[in-house]
């Protein structure tokens, strides 16, 4: 049955074998609120308005604009329902010290960039290249 889980084990005191069968155990169990689930992903670097990596999104076709050095605008067209969402950037160039960041997150854009890790962090801003993806509780899988 389709809509049965069952898990098949033998008996390690003796030689019977056992089958254990439960109604719809994965959906049960594992609900989309435990697992975390990108609402959109790409790849580009900053300062740019190309991508290397365009993506998916569920927010419909990513967009990327130039801020000025090391600074970008990653734009969506359809409007999440409010700024409580997540953005994660990881670098992807290791023969440089820098940082990653986000700022003035709206509901259709964030800003990302990219500054040297100098004088305490607070060095000049680098073109670099970075992976994004963002996670929305209130929105399902792409």
């Amino acid at each position: 049955n389709i809509d049965d889980d069952t898990i098949i084990f033998n008996n390690n005191e003796g030689s019977q074998v056992y089958e254990a069968t439960f109604k719809k155990m994965f959906e049960r169990y594992v609900q989309r609120a435990t697992v975390a689930t990108p609402a959109a992903f790409c790849s580009f670097n900053t300062g740019s308005n190309t991508f290397t990596n365009p993506g998916r999104s569920k927010m419909g076709t990513l967009t990327l604009s130039i801020n000025g050095t090391g600074s970008s605008t990653l734009g969506w067209p359809t409007a999440l329902t409010g700024t409580n969402y997540l953005v994660v950037v990881t670098s992807e160039d290791v023969t440089r010290e820098y940082h990653t960041y986000t700022r003035s997150k709206g509901t259709t854009s964030v800003i990302i960039g990219t500054n040297l890790l100098t004088g305490g962090g607070t060095g000049a801003a680098v073109n670099a290249p970075v992976n994004v993806v963002i996670y929305d509780a209130n929105i399902d899988t792409i």
